[in-house]
């Protein structure tokens, strides 16, 4: 009859890096946080319905961080690419973080509009921290795969 293959991740830390890059795609489908005059903070724009403040950067460092982690999964063999690999998501995580709390609500509303932007993040917020999670967790498997191959390596 037909044979259906099977796709399995055999390491732990390819699971987290799939897990972060899915995690981090969800961004694309909710609002981040409700702002105070109707505003609503979308990952690519800042809207009330009439006006638009588009957060470009936003969108391409969670692309970026997960075309990272799925390019991470493929190179399993060199495991000093994935390690240099999941510090860059770490960098990439960091700075997204730091826009969205900081950068848009505080300084770039603030001066546009002329107030104080305090923003009402909703449940989508926590998803940058889960992803960046699930990195840590990646990148101490990945140290200690690469730690296990040194052992035995030093045993021949």
């Amino acid at each position: 009859m037909f044979k259906i293959s099977s796709i399995m991740i055999q390491r732990i830390q390819s699971l987290y890096l799939l897990l972060s890059a899915a995690v981090m795609s969800l961004l694309f489908f909710f609002q981040i946080a409700d702002l105070p005059g109707n505003f609503d903070f979308y990952l690519w724009k800042i809207t009330d319905g009439t006006t638009n403040i588009y957060t470009l950067p936003l969108p391409i460092l969670a692309v970026m961080s997960i075309l990272v982690s799925i390019i991470t999964i493929f190179l399993f063999k060199k495991r000093g690419y994935q390690v240099k690999l999941c510090m860059l998501n770490f960098l990439l995580i960091l700075i997204f973080m730091i826009l969205v709390f900081w950068l848009y609500p505080g300084f770039i509303l603030t001066k546009q509009f002329g107030e104080d932007f305090q923003p009402d993040y909703n449940f989508s917020i926590f998803v940058p921290i889960v992803s960046f999670i699930f990195i840590l967790l990646a990148h101490k498997a990945i140290r200690k795969d690469d730690n296990l191959v040194k052992s035995a390596d030093r045993l021949r």
